[in-house]
């Protein structure tokens, strides 16, 4: 545990020192800029929220206002989960479609390499045999 400990430490000093964060590789500026952004804009939020409030509840009373602004937020809730779920669906079929495309790329060049490599295999099937074998070998031993 102590090992880990001291390269933990370690790593958390270079990623300091060059002024990066380890997990993001973002910049330290940068990160606390976006946070002080993010608590900004909740704090803007809640200013507003309540800027809203006092001004139904001086022209409604106070359960009609309660029940405007739990119906107001509710509404936004649901539109911001249906937008992350359709953002969500986007993606991943984007994904699919590059995914396939991959795939049908990588077939089609499996098959030209097959067809580029079909004759001499056939012409000296011994030599092919010999060369796999070699270079099975010598993989094996490199990665193995």
């Amino acid at each position: 545990m102590n090992r880990t400990l001291k390269f933990a430490e370690q790593m958390l000093s270079q990623s300091i020192a060059n002024n990066k964060f380890s997990m993001t590789g973002e910049s330290k500026a940068k990160t606390v800029l976006v946070t002080f952004s993010i608590l900004m804009a909740f704090l803007g939020i809640g200013f507003f929220v309540y800027g809203g409030y006092v001004w139904l509840s001086n022209s409604y009373d106070i359960v009609t206002v309660i029940v405007s602004m739990g119906g107001i937020f509710s509404f936004l809730s649901i539109t911001s989960g249906i937008l992350i779920y359709n953002i969500a669906l986007y993606r991943r079929k984007k994904l699919q479609a590059e995914k396939e495309t991959f795939i049908n790329t990588a077939k089609d060049a499996f098959e030209i390499f097959q067809q580029e490599l079909e004759a001499p295999v056939i012409d000296n099937p011994k030599i092919a045999i010999l060369i796999a074998s070699i270079s099975g070998y010598l993989t094996g031993k490199r990665f193995l």
